[in-house]
């Protein structure tokens, strides 16, 4: 009689992910390092000084949390690339565009105060504008929806490919419609008049994109912890968890008031940084083999009894 034994290895593909591009890594970890430092030193400079013209409070407090969570989710992707390589890849992502923006708020925020004026104004203004939508879309609608290390497929790709476009447009309207600069007085430099009419599109591409994002965490961490359970896989708890926390620090951060710009930037903090803790143990737990239409695992015969 030949026994069968089940075993979950490891993809050759997967092995040569982890060794994959080693100096983009690096160039991702020292921008991600570098820029926090520096958002959290103009952030200090600037959160000492009293609002510029057109700023919020919110900005006086964005650069010291963002930074934080940048640094969290690096640390978090450093632990998780030798299991889970390419998830690994956009949580590394997502931190460095949060630890850039970090830098471009704090020095917008600066730029627009009496002692910031030799700074570029417009053109930071731009960018901050533009850039925003990278990291915290990342954050809500990736960092879930791309569970587990594989790549997506069938509708799951649909899905994402859908958030992709959907960011990717609001920043191309954003960067060309005739509007005042976020937290400034200033006039987009590079606006269009042709796209005036556009106001509106942008007033519902912004709710959407995030709303379409939060909707994709939840419903994958839903897919995805059914399918552990199911499976006896052992880590529902911990993809529901993340699923669950995704709108609750999408709603919690935007119900605390403009006025308290440090309970709102703590919520994105702890909540961010919770999910992406209970994602990356999921990313790291589930065997390469687990898809979304199930387990496909491998077998070798071993010698008979």
């Amino acid at each position: 009689m030949t026994l069968t034994r089940v075993q979950f290895r490891p993809s050759p593909r997967r092995s040569e992910g982890s060794r994959r591009l080693p100096g983009a890594v690096t160039v991702l970890t020292v921008l991600t390092v570098a820029s926090s430092v520096a958002g959290i030193a103009v952030g200090t400079i600037e959160a000492r000084l009293p609002l510029g013209p057109g700023n919020t409070a919110v900005h006086h407090g964005y650069p010291f949390f963002a930074a934080g969570l940048a640094v969290v989710l690096c640390a978090v992707a450093a632990r998780c690339a030798p299991r889970a390589p390419r998830w690994a890849g956009i949580v590394r992502l997502v931190g460095a565009a949060y630890a850039v923006n970090a830098v471009l708020i704090a020095v917008l925020a600066l730029a627009v105060t009496p002692q910031g004026a030799a700074l570029p104004v417009a053109g930071v203004g731009w960018l901050a504008d533009v850039f925003f939508p990278v990291c915290d879309v990342g954050l809500l609608g990736l960092v879930v929806s791309l569970l587990p290390d594989v790549r997506p497929r069938g509708r799951d790709r649909a899905a994402v490919v859908v958030l992709l476009t959907l960011t990717g447009l609001t920043m191309l309207v954003e960067a060309f419609l005739p509007h005042t600069l976020d937290s400034t007085r200033v006039a987009n430099p590079l606006a269009l008049p042709v796209t005036a009419s556009w106001s509106g599109v942008v007033q519902l591409l912004v709710p959407l994109m995030f709303l379409y994002a939060v909707l994709l965490s939840v419903v994958r961490g839903v897919v995805l912890a059914v399918a552990s359970r199911r499976r006896g896989a052992g880590v529902g708890w911990a993809v529901g968890g993340a699923g669950l926390a995704v709108p609750v620090t999408f709603v919690g951060q935007a119900a605390v008031p403009e006025t308290n710009p440090w309970a709102a930037g703590a919520v994105v903090l702890v909540g961010g940084s919770l999910f992406t803790l209970l994602a990356a143990h999921v990313a790291a737990t589930l065997p390469a083999t687990l898809v979304p239409s199930g387990i496909c695992p491998d077998t070798e015969p071993h010698d008979p009894l």
